[in-house]
């Protein structure tokens, strides 16, 4: 699982340990002068220019030197100790400044020197000033060495640039200074903060092609660029490989294969690796697997294994509740949702807003709105210093769809009490949860309403709120407006699909249009799309309003072509359609039908 708004842990903080091992300082050894046995360090003159600031003029930088250009000018190493101090201070504009000092004071510049211009750019997240002094070193006549191009790969690929990082890499071999594991490592390591498993991959194939052995970091980047990249399987296979080469993978090997399970809803491989003699697992690792286990709706597996942390004298936090909170709401458990929250404040662990936002979609899951609502406004988040988002806000609107609390739907999405109090604005969820909620309390013009502020703000409607708009005409009787809704959607290349021709279907048969529904069931077809059994009976009732008992006959028996089993809404529409043309012998066939597939005939049915 990874710590982000969606509160699945992909292990930052043990990643951290990763990054520093990659880390390279980028200093040359210390020479006697660092160590006290020669030339004193000049404290004093990187004393005053740490003084100066971040962002100091050359003038001020030329004046805290100008006593001591003899001294530079005698022995390069005092400007080296210097050019490493202010690095490790992470001032990297003042480290370039004393750079142009020396250069115009005719002082000697050295490969050193700009390695700690480069790490004082590395330390202060700065890629691009050290990518272009690493250019500049051919025009000042010094050669990068291995440190310089490491120094700069790192820096790179902590920024993201992975891009950069990678023909950084290339350029080593083009100059002849040979990559070692560190450039290999921090490549990877790029490629794995960028998303590009299938190059990390690559990169590590490469390592042994180039007489560079991977190490634990290499393949620990590499299952980790894997599991973001959804690869579980070759992330298992990672690990594996870690063995065969003589390495032993670490907390951070298996908390990277482990989260790759997660992602890829493979609970019982998950479960596997935790269970494994060769692993020690910590937070992350049982974090893991029950959010695995909650993806795949298994809520008891989640459940013994949240149970089991104690036991092995590790404790759940906050995350390790939130993905059992998950679970039980995937498992649509609202009461084992509610039952964990109240747990976490007996065992004294803080919930964070996924807990409360997955408490919040069991409620709405489990049609218990009032729950939902109480969750969202009831103060338990605010005394947790917490504030609702987008999520929390929707997950309460579809609530309210579902408990056919329309009111109260268009008041959080809309409502001078709702989102704009909490100075969120509703997105295209928010507002596709408000028109299905004015659809179910059959509320048109209000569903209408709220397309229009939608679009107002700059919104596109998707397929979604085009299909939730549809349905609500249907059910306000306003076919007219539903045909234009489905004229616009296809105005917008919008692929209507089967719930938007069964809504538009069923507005039409509403409406009266039995002929022009029966068109719609007809363009559907041609548009290769799929009818299922609700668009079927859509249309069937459609020809029964028309007295067109031949067409809902053969409808039925197309249905059953194709593989999709009437129900007794079915059987009732085209009960009625040939009831209704006075075809007894047809409407004996259908009830006979019914009892061969068990079916037993409702109110409605006889009704017709």
């Amino acid at each position: 699982m990874e710590r982000t708004a969606s509160q699945s842990p992909s292990f930052e903080n043990v990643v951290r340990r990763r990054d520093h091992a990659v880390n390279v300082g980028g200093r040359p050894p210390r020479s006697r002068a660092c160590k006290g046995e020669g030339p004193r360090l000049p404290r004093p003159e990187l004393r005053a220019l740490l003084g100066l600031g971040q962002s100091p003029s050359v003038e001020a930088v030329q004046q805290v030197l100008e006593r001591t250009k003899g001294t530079w000018g005698g022995n390069p190493l005092v400007a080296t100790a210097v050019l490493s101090g202010l690095a490790q201070e992470r001032s990297p504009k003042v480290v370039e400044q004393v750079l142009i000092c020396m250069r115009d004071s005719s002082v000697e510049i050295n490969t050193f020197h700009c390695n700690a211009v480069i790490s004082a750019c590395k330390r202060a997240s700065q890629w691009q000033p050290a990518l272009d002094l690493l250019s500049q070193m051919c025009t000042m006549r010094l050669s990068p060495d291995k440190v310089s191009f490491n120094v700069a790969i790192s820096s790179c690929s902590r920024a993201g640039a992975w891009q950069v990082a990678v023909e950084l890499l290339r350029k080593m071999a083009e100059i002849k200074v040979a990559p070692d594991e560190i450039s290999y490592n921090s490549a990877i390591n790029g490629c794995e903060k960028g998303g590009r498993w299938e190059l990390a991959l690559l990169l590590l194939m490469t390592m042994a092609q180039g007489h560079v052995r991977p190490n634990e970091i290499s393949f620990n980047a590499a299952i980790s660029a894997c599991e973001k990249g959804y690869q579980w399987h070759l992330a298992l296979d990672l690990l594996a490989g870690m063995s065969q080469n003589g390495l032993n993978p670490d907390e951070i090997s298996h908390n990277a294969a482990l989260s790759a399970c997660e992602k890829g809803r493979q609970w019982q491989v998950a479960l596997y690796l935790l269970s494994a003699r060769e692993i020690v697992a910590d937070q992350i690792s049982y974090n893991a697997v029950i959010s695995a286990c909650g993806k795949a709706s298994q809520l008891p597996v989640a459940m013994a294994i949240l149970w089991r942390m104690p036991l092995c004298r590790i404790m759940p936090d906050e995350i390790s509740y939130s993905a059992a909170i998950s679970a039980a709401s995937q498992s649509g458990q609202w009461q084992q949702a509610i039952a964990l929250l109240q747990e976490m404040a007996g065992q004294k662990v803080m919930p964070n807003k996924f807990s409360y936002n997955s408490a919040i979609s069991a409620c709405e899951k489990g049609g218990q709105w009032e729950r939902a609502l109480l969750l969202l406004l009831g103060g338990a988040m605010a005394e947790a210093r917490l504030r609702p988002d987008e999520v929390s806000y929707n997950a309460a609107i579809s609530a309210c769809e579902k408990g056919c609390q329309w009111q109260l739907a268009l008041e959080l999405a809309l409502g001078a009490g709702g989102m704009p109090r909490a100075r969120l604005k509703p997105d295209e969820i928010s507002y596709n949860a408000a028109i299905s909620a004015c659809a179910g309390g059959k509320q048109s013009q209000a569903a209408l309403r709220v397309l229009q502020v939608m679009q107002q703000r700059m919104l596109a409607p998707s397929m979604v709120t085009y299909n939730a708009a549809i349905t609500a005409c249907g059910e306000g009787q306003q076919a007219d407006r539903a045909l234009e809704l489905l004229r616009a959607a296809h105005g917008r290349k919008l692929q209507p699909n089967a719930i938007t021709y069964s809504a538009a279907i069923s507005a039409c048969e509403n409406g009266g249009y039995f002929k022009l529904a029966l068109e719609l069931f007809q363009a559907m077809i041609v548009q290769k799309v799929e009818p299922n059994v609700v668009v079927y009976c859509s249309a069937i009732s459609a020809c029964a309003a028309g007295k067109q008992p031949e067409q809902a006959f053969d409808l039925l028996r197309a249905m059953q072509c194709q593989g999709l089993v009437p129900n007794v809404i079915t059987y009732s529409a085209a009960i009625g359609a040939c009831e209704r043309a006075g075809s007894r012998e047809r409407v004996l066939e259908l009830f006979n039908e019914m009892a061969a597939q068990a079916l037993t005939p409702d109110a409605i049915t006889y009704k017709s």
